[in-house]
């Protein structure tokens, strides 16, 4: 495992119990069990450590995804798909596309890392600063 996801799990594992402490912590008799408040953050922590090792695989250049990359990416967006449903969030269409094609356009491109909406963004700054 990569140091910086190691680093990034281990923060994120950080928050997840402060969030979680935070949320058991309110008082009343209308809150949710602990059980739910722990399976409700847990689910959540999981869903945020599977988009971010996802989208470290989608932001691949052309030609540079091999098939591993894609089995991975497969792997994520099977796992991504149950955390979503488990978790009763909406499919909106863009994680409707994300969960359904993905992948597809990945191998039919040989990657979308350049076609990502940050390295637009990142050039309009620069035009931006290059203007002023």
């Amino acid at each position: 495992m990569c140091c910086c996801i190691s680093w990034w799990q281990a923060e994120w594992s950080g928050l997840s119990r402060a969030h979680n402490s935070c949320l058991l912590s309110i008082p009343g008799e209308n809150r949710c069990s602990d059980k739910k408040i722990e399976n409700a953050c847990y689910i959540h922590r999981d869903i945020c450590s599977t988009l971010d090792a996802l989208t470290a695989i989608i932001k691949l250049k052309n030609d540079i995804p091999q098939e591993l990359d894609y089995k991975e990416a497969e792997k994520h967006l099977g796992n991504l798909f149950k955390l979503w449903d488990e978790a009763c969030l909406n499919f909106t269409p863009k994680v409707h596309s994300l969960l359904t094609h993905t992948v597809d356009q990945m191998m039919l491109l040989g990657g979308i890392g350049d076609t990502l909406e940050d390295d637009i963004e990142h050039m309009h700054e620069i035009s931006a600063r290059l203007e002023a």
